[in-house]
């Protein structure tokens, strides 16, 4: 029984075995002959992208928060000492100030000593100085006189006018008086400012010093904006107020003779106007004597006339003698004609055409010759010849040697066609003897170009 189930279990593995092996592959069927076809176009490459730079955004900005330095109290800057406490009590003046001036003025109480409470208004003032000068002005009246405010216009001066020459300080303070000194002190240097000078005298003083300075800054005016400088002498008064018309109608007109001479003709007071258009014409003559020679007959006959008749012949002198010479003789009337040559031989006398120094052994000597004068065309006088005598036509020489050069120079001048010797030897390091040259006086003429 048990071979028999043996021989069974055999027979059934045999046929499992057989079941299970690996059946063969059929090989694979030829492949069809592959049909003729149109190559494919061609297809482009694709482009390769361009990667574009993209920028890192920009880093939060860090905020450090600053504290400001802390301003030390007054209490710790009156602890300190010497120029530290100085410049200490300034900065603290200037700032106070910078929040409002009148307030940084009543801290003024906490401080007793008198250096102190000087470099505690420097501060204040310096800042001050800033504003617009009325405003700056107000704030110092706020002090009351005596050395706090002193300081404050001290300051402000030396801000708006510069470094302060303490001699010339010392001088005008004597003068006019600490206040009015300090606003004078805007009148000179190279940063003068004459509105700022009218402004301090409005503001700052009354009386003689508040005419004297109003004066003074309309004087300066007067050059540069005659208008500005009439309104200032509109504030003034009396003989004061006249005597500003006079500069200003002279100074007006060197720039604009004919608006100052409208301006003079529309005075109303009589007296006033005729002064008034005698300095036109005048200071019309510095500039342009033949037009103001043409206007002479404007003004009536009399004391006002012949000043501005003698101001052309002056003027006219230097620039024209022989205009000038012509215009003389061509006035009717002898005294004017008087006055006029008077004044031109001022500037161009009749003598020989020298001009003179003194030498420092006490004689005169020869600079130059004027050309076309006599002693340029008689010959016989050079250049650092020294004039040892002097004779007048046929009497004895004089010897000149020690005498004043004005002295000197009085005895070569005299009436055209008188005749003059002089005595001269040669200068230089080798002189040799002296010698007689007789001229002919007559009339020095100058031509200036143009």
């Amino acid at each position: 029984m048990s071979k028999r189930w043996l021989l069974i279990g055999c027979v059934a593995a045999t046929l499992a075995l057989w079941l299970l092996r690996p059946q063969p592959v059929p090989p694979p069927a030829p492949a069809p002959p592959p049909s003729p076809r149109k190559p494919a176009a061609a297809r482009p490459l694709p482009k390769p992208e361009i990667a574009v730079p993209v920028p890192a955004p920009a880093p939060a900005p860090i905020v450090v928060e600053r504290r400001a330095p802390e301003r030390p109290t007054l209490d710790e800057i009156l602890k300190l000492t010497g120029i530290e406490r100085r410049h200490a009590l300034e900065r603290l003046g200037f700032d106070l100030a910078t929040a409002d001036p009148a307030e940084a003025l009543r801290q003024l109480a906490a401080l007793t000593d008198t250096e102190d409470r000087s470099a505690f208004l420097r501060g204040v003032f310096e800042f001050t100085a800033t504003l617009a000068p009325a405003n700056a002005l107000a704030v110092a009246k706020q002090l009351p006189r005596g050395p706090d405010r002193q300081t404050a216009l001290q300051t402000l001066a030396k801000v708006w006018a510069g470094e302060t020459n303490l001699g010339r300080l010392a001088l005008l303070t004597e003068k006019y008086g600490v206040e009015a000194a300090l606003g004078h002190l805007l009148l000179e240097g190279d940063r003068k400012n004459p509105d700022l000078a009218a402004l301090w005298a409005q503001e700052l003083l009354v009386g003689k010093p508040r005419t004297e300075l109003l004066w003074a800054a309309a004087y300066h005016l007067s050059m540069v904006d005659p208008q500005r400088a009439y309104a200032l002498a509109d504030q003034l008064a009396g003989a004061d107020k006249d005597a500003l018309f006079h500069r200003v109608a002279f100074g007006w007109a060197k720039t604009d003779p004919r608006a100052a001479m409208g301006w003079a003709m529309q005075t109303p007071d009589e007296r006033l106007r005729l002064e008034l258009q005698t300095n036109v014409l005048r200071g019309w003559a510095t500039v342009d004597p033949a037009s103001a020679a043409a206007m002479v007959n404007s003004l009536p006959a009399g004391e006002e006339r012949q000043k501005v008749i003698g101001t052309i012949g002056y003027a006219w002198a230097e620039k024209d003698t022989q205009m000038a010479l012509a215009w003389i003789n061509s006035l009717a009337d002898p005294a004017e004609r008087d006055t006029a040559m008077q004044e031109l031989r001022k500037v161009a006398p009749v003598g020989i055409g020298a001009v003179l120094r003194m030498d420092d052994d006490g004689v005169v000597a020869i600079t130059d010759l004027i050309p076309g004068s006599p002693a340029s065309v008689t010959g016989g006088l050079n250049p650092n010849d020294r004039i040892l005598g002097i004779a007048q036509g046929n009497e004895p020489f004089e010897d000149v040697r020690g005498m004043e050069l004005n002295k000197v120079v009085e005895k070569i001048r005299g009436q055209p066609g008188s005749r003059i010797r002089l005595q001269v030897a040669p200068g230089g390091e080798t002189p040799g003897p002296s010698r007689t040259v007789e001229i002919t006086r007559g009339q020095i003429i100058y031509k200036r170009p143009g």
